[in-house]
C-alpha cells in the first residue's frame, strides 16, 4: 500500500473514528464474549486465544471495555439463559 502506519492510522480514525488500537481491543472483547459464552475454558486460556497473555491485564482491559470481569460476564450470562429457559 505504500502508506505510513501514521498515515493509516490517521485514515482509519477519519473513516471510523475510532483508532485501530480502539478497533482492535473491542474486536478482541467480543470474540472474548463470544468464548466466555460458548466455552467452559479458563480466563487465561481465552485471554491468550484474543492475543492477550497476560491474564491480569485481559481481566483489566475487558473489565474497563465490558463493564465487568470475565467470570462475572460468564456467570451472569449463564443466569440469565437458565432464566430464559425457566420463563418458557
Amino acid at each position: 500500500m505504500h502508506l505510513s502506519k501514521f498515515y493509516l492510522s490517521k485514515l482509519f480514525h477519519e473513516e471510523t473514528g475510532s483508532t485501530l488500537k480502539e478497533y482492535v481491543t473491542a474486536k478482541r472483547m467480543r470474540q472474548a464474549c463470544r468464548l466466555l459464552e460458548t466455552t467452559t475454558k479458563s480466563v487465561e486460556w481465552i485471554g491468550s486465544e484474543v492475543g492477550i497473555s497476560n491474564t491480569s491485564y485481559f481481566v483489566q482491559v475487558f473489565k474497563h471495555e465490558v463493564g465487568t470481569t470475565p467470570l462475572k460476564y460468564r456467570t451472569g450470562f449463564i443466569q440469565s439463559v437458565h432464566s430464559k429457559g425457566k420463563a418458557r
